[in-house]
């Protein structure tokens, strides 16, 4: 008799991951994290030695009873109708999905991944490390509708636009740099300090942050002689500011990095919420 599958339980959960609704999120370049349940940490030991994992999780589409055994890749008319098996539809007998994904840091249970198309919150069922002898298949061939797709997806007008919305990220947090500099002498009155603040990720950079005489000014780039660092995504930079995110746990949780002069960056806090 075979073995009951109702039995599989998720090993842990997408902490920060594509939001539903989201058209053109360009999640193959963003950063995910990935939690994993205090009882299974022990088994990530030496995952950190692979560039690239296998993520196993459940699917939170929307599910028909009966997903239809045909369909238009992608929902497009013009292109060919074939069978549910020969596609990555999310429309599946069973909700589960793999997806490789590039391991940027393991942080003791907190997986920070890149490339994973998963929605936040879901369940994380399997982690598996990418192997390039079993894995990687030189001759794999694939449909003309696949190679279609995939130049559409990599074509000028995707990279333009995602040039356009780094663009526009760029210039949103140094409105923000503005706006932290307008209220600094009421936040941190009489900081003197060099800060260098790091935004890794799509429409992020570096700057420096000086203060000094009761006011702070910026400059982009990053001064070697700053005397303390912040480190935090772009994608969370403006999360405590809008109330998403607290500072400390921020910290806790890996997502913000700070070195150097820890009291600095404890008066700092302040200018962050």
């Amino acid at each position: 008799m075979p073995e009951d599958i109702s039995e599989i339980r998720p090993i842990g959960w997408v902490l920060r991951g594509r939001s539903p609704g989201v058209d053109g999120d360009a999640w193959e370049q963003s950063e995910a994290h990935i939690e994993i349940d205090a009882c299974w940490v022990d088994g990530l030991d030496g995952i950190e030695d692979f560039s690239h994992i296998w993520i196993v999780w459940r699917l939170d589409a929307p599910r028909s009873a009966a997903p239809p055994l045909r369909i238009h890749p992608q929902q497009r008319q013009d292109l060919p109708l074939v069978g549910l098996f020969a596609t990555r539809s999310p429309h599946r007998p069973n909700p589960i999905a793999i997806t490789v994904v590039r391991l940027l840091a393991r942080e003791r249970g907190i997986l920070r991944v890149q490339g994973l198309d998963a929605y936040q919150g879901s369940a994380v069922l399997d982690v598996k490390p990418y192997l390039r002898s079993g894995d990687l298949i030189a001759d794999a061939r694939g449909p003309e509708w696949l190679d279609r797709l995939r130049k559409e997806s990599h074509g000028p007008d995707r990279m333009e636009k995602v040039r356009r919305n780094n663009m526009a990220d760029k210039a949103a947090i140094e409105a923000q740099l503005d706006e932290m500099a307008k209220i600094a002498p009421q936040k941190v009155p009489g900081l003197k300090a060099v800060v260098g603040l790091d935004l890794p990720g799509e429409g992020g950079g570096q700057w420096t942050l000086r203060f000094a005489e009761g006011g702070m000014t910026w400059t982009e780039g990053m001064d070697p002689a700053a005397e303390a660092t912040l480190k935090v995504s772009a994608k969370d930079w403006d999360a405590p500011g809008q109330g998403k995110l607290n500072p400390m746990t921020a910290f806790m949780t890996g997502r913000l990095k700070v070195s150097g002069n820890m009291a600095v960056i404890m008066r700092m806090q302040a200018l962050l919420q």
